[in-house]
């Protein structure tokens, strides 16, 4: 209650009047107080929940895309699971012990460990991993859309404070809310993925496209993530180790498609 008292106040000193940027803090704060109060009713963590949705609803995504292009509907829903158990049961422990302070990098656990780990799978079940990358490309863009709404109710991840945003409970100012960013633009590559493969472009063409269109995003929204407090993010020459790797993958794409 201490900290909307402030924020708002400190509106009224900047002279705010009630506009659009107004409208969507209230409508932020809102949603997060309510998401909040939801969980704490229900005794629910809301990292965890948002974790048991993912891997819930991953496996019934896998399925229905897997008859939609044709192969072995338990492959992708297996490769997925099989990647993700591996990921949170030797990954994680590893990398916490390796890098202190990475564990919530999502670009890199992709390009790094989930993605390769599940065309390894679904390899050595038999399926030929480009008939299964766009298969692979939404069930990730799903997973990252649910898991940045995770974040952006846990209060993890945010950006740095802004006159626009969200202010969560013990801080005195606002963030802005990039989980909640990165959730929307993962909804708007994944409709443009899906209408991509409704009118046939080729499976290739469409992974690279969006995972070019998602580095650059990330490459962009990293400038503004918070250099101060828990979430802050350590750099080197000025860029962050996923600004770097973003770099590194778009190298490789670069190289890829000038083989084609």
């Amino acid at each position: 209650m201490t900290t909307g008292l402030i924020c708002r106040n400190s509106d009224r000193r900047a002279g705010w009047k009630p506009t659009i940027g107004r409208r969507v803090n209230r409508t932020l704060d809102d949603s997060v107080r309510a998401l909040h109060v939801g969980c704490r009713e229900r005794e629910i963590v809301p990292h965890a929940a948002v974790w048991g949705l993912t891997l819930a609803v991953l496996p019934i995504v896998g399925v229905l895309l897997s008859l939609a292009v044709g192969t072995p509907a338990w492959v992708a829903p297996t490769a997925i699971l099989g990647a993700l158990a591996t990921y949170l049961a030797v990954y994680m422990p590893i990398k916490r012990r390796m890098i202190p302070g990475a564990r919530r990098k999502l670009l890199i656990d992709l390009a790094l460990f989930v993605g390769p780990v599940f065309f390894g799978l679904a390899s050595s079940m038999g399926v030929n991993p480009s008939e299964i990358n766009l298969v692979f490309l939404v069930m990730i863009l799903c997973g990252v859309l649910m898991l940045r709404l995770g974040c952006f109710v846990g209060g993890c991840c945010h950006g740095r404070p802004g006159r626009i945003g969200v202010h969560y409970p013990g801080t005195g100012h606002r963030v802005i809310p990039l989980p909640l960013l990165e959730a929307a633009f993962a909804l708007l590559l994944l409709v443009g993925v899906i209408v991509s493969a409704s009118v046939q472009a080729p499976s290739r063409t469409v992974v690279v496209a969006a995972g070019l269109a998602y580095v650059g995003y990330r490459f962009v929204a990293e400038f503004f993530r918070a250099r101060a407090g828990d979430f802050a993010v350590r750099r080197c020459a000025g860029l962050s180790l996923t600004q770097w790797l973003c770099l590194l993958i778009a190298s490789a794409a670069a190289v890829v498609v000038s083989g084609l």
